[in-house]
Formats: C-alpha cells, structure tokens, sequence
C-alpha cells in the first residue's frame, strides 16, 4: 500500500513548513550559543520545556488531529519512553546485563530511546489491532483503560514504580539540549510528512467520514493503526527524553495528567492542521509555566477556563481562527 511518503518529501520546503523550520532554526542558534558558552543555561532550559511540549502534542496529532481518534492512553507511551531509558541505564550501573558492555551516557540513551520506541511499537499495534475497531466515545475509554494496566504493571517494579539513574554528568546539559534539539527535528519531520503526504490525505477522510473514506477505498483500519504507531512511537522518544532530563521514572510519567495535556494543546491550537499542535504546545507552556509561578493554586482552573473558552465560542482553535480571519496565512498554517 503506497502511503505516499515518498512524494510528501518534495513538500519539505513548502509555505506548510516554514513555521517548523523557524523553530527549529531559532533552537539551533540557541543551542550554537550555548555550546560556545556565550549565555546561560537559562534559556536553553526554557526551550527544552517548549521542544518537549510541543513534540508530545505533535505527537498525539498524528492520532486524533490527523484521524480524528482522541487517545486518553497516549501517556502510556511516553511512560514506556522513559521507563525503558531508566532499565537501560540501571542495567549498566547495577550489576545488570548492560554492566561492562558500555558505560558511555549518550550510546545508552540511544539504546534506551530504541527499546521505548520498539515497546510503545509493540503495544500500538497490539491494542490498535484491537481498539481502533471501534470509535468515538469507546476508542477513548478503551485506552483509558490501557493507562490504568499499564500503570498498575509499572508500580509493581522497584519502590511503587519510583526508579532512579545516574545518567553521567559531564557536559549533561549541553548533551541533553543536543538530543532535545534531534527530538524535535525528527518530530516535525515526521509529523509533516504524514501530514502532506497521501497517508495524511486518507486520515483526514478518516477524520471528515470514515464511512465515506472506506468507500472511496482507503483502508482505514490499517491507516488507524499505522497513525496508532507513529504517535505511539514519537510520544516514546519523547518519554525518554524526559527521564534522561530528569534521570528518573516514575508513575507520574504515565499519569493520565500527560495525556490531558496533549490533548488540550490540540485543540486550543486548532485541530485538523499540523501548526496547531505546535502553536497550542507554545501557548499552552507559557500560560501553564506563568500561572504555576504566579497563582500555582488556581493553575488548573486557568487551563480548564482557557479550554472552556476555546471550546465553546473558537471550536476551530487559534489557528482556525488566524486562517478564517487572515486569509494569506492559510498557506503557512496547514
């Protein structure tokens, strides 16, 4: 079945992509000076958090911007991310299987990345197979439930699921800003190169009508699923990632909290389009990174008014809005 990612790759300098290059080149600058140690780690820390916000809510897109499939799970994968980085490392530090093969931090997190994106690989299409069968209403709640399997099955390893790891300290943040940065790059990638290509077509038909789509002969269960498996894997680089910043994993990492959090960052930026997630994601951060500095009490009630909002008088969400409004963006803003 030709997905047509072969073709999407022409588009990669089209109006469609700008807005991710100019991220991605204003991150990359960032990074050329704070490797060259003319600033401070302050700024390259506050760009991490939006690499990582908006890669997850990319992430998530591919699923139910894209299709049209809202997934409760999707934190699921971020978990397996992160929990596989953690077994890497302590395998190497602990007396594990790793122990003596190699000590080096960065050929570790690599092969923690691998293990997280194959596992959250498996699981996706396992429970693709499986639950993306069904729609609407029951898609959601069945992967509500595989979070809570799966939470359940992480508490059981080490103290409550709380773990642990030295990831190696020298040069740690200029490391880190280096696979955030690679993150993200590959994300955007990725994530525009469905959009644009036949595959992203026959998911947008999914999400339009799916009865309709099946009709004009795309497979829409095995396009679910693949979408199922591109999101799972990307939101997985993203878990690992984190635990290697944070040099820990915990149930919080799979806490249906994360998979509420794509999910808003979705819809304020404007579902259907591949700026939403990205514009949502940046949005999203500052408001959420502001009101927990300034009113940390009533944060949630910020977020759950701004989505209220949004919801109910800007369904088309911010990037709906600037295309209605604006109509020469519209070619910028897919």
């Amino acid at each position: 079945m030709a997905l047509g990612l072969k073709e999407a790759t022409r588009k990669l300098l089209d109006p469609g992509s700008y807005l991710g290059w100019a991220l991605i080149a204003i991150f990359t600058l960032v990074g050329v000076y704070f490797w060259a140690g003319k600033i401070s780690s302050n700024y390259p820390s506050l760009l991490m958090d939006i690499m990582m916000f908006v890669g997850i809510a990319l992430s998530l897109a591919v699923i139910m911007s894209f299709a049209g499939y809202v997934s409760f799970g999707h934190a699921v994968f971020f978990g397996l991310g992160g929990f596989s980085v953690t077994i890497v490392f302590r395998s190497a530090t602990k007396g594990g299987i790793l122990a003596g093969v190699t000590s080096n931090s960065v050929v570790l997190l690599v092969l923690g990345l691998l293990l997280g994106i194959a596992l959250s690989i498996l699981l996706a299409a396992t429970v693709g197979a499986a639950v993306l069968r069904l729609r609407g209403a029951f898609f959601a709640i069945a992967t509500i439930g595989m979070d809570y399997v799966i939470l359940y099955l992480e508490t059981l390893v080490g103290e409550g699921g709380e773990l642990e790891f030295n990831p190696g300290y020298t040069n740690f943040l200029e490391k880190t800003y280096a696979f955030f940065l690679i993150g993200f790059i590959l994300t955007f990638l990725i994530v525009y190169l469905v959009r644009v290509s036949k595959f992203g077509y026959g998911l947008a038909a999914i999400r339009e009508d799916e009865d309709a789509a099946e009709i004009l002969g795309v497979d829409t269960t095995r396009y679910k699923i693949y979408a199922f498996i591109i999101a799972a894997a990307l939101a997985a680089l993203w878990g690992g990632l984190f635990s290697w910043r944070t040099s820990s994993v915990g149930p919080e990492n799979f806490s249906l909290k994360y998979s509420v959090d794509m999910i808003v960052m979705n819809v304020i930026g404007g579902l259907g389009t591949l700026a939403g997630p990205i514009i949502g994601g940046i949005i999203y951060y500052i408001v959420k990174r502001l009101t927990l500095i300034y009113v940390p009490q009533l944060a949630y009630v910020v977020m759950g008014v701004i989505v209220i909002l949004v919801v109910s008088f800007f369904p088309e969400g911010i990037v709906g809005i600037v295309n209605r409004k604006v109509k020469k963006l519209s070619e910028y803003l897919i």
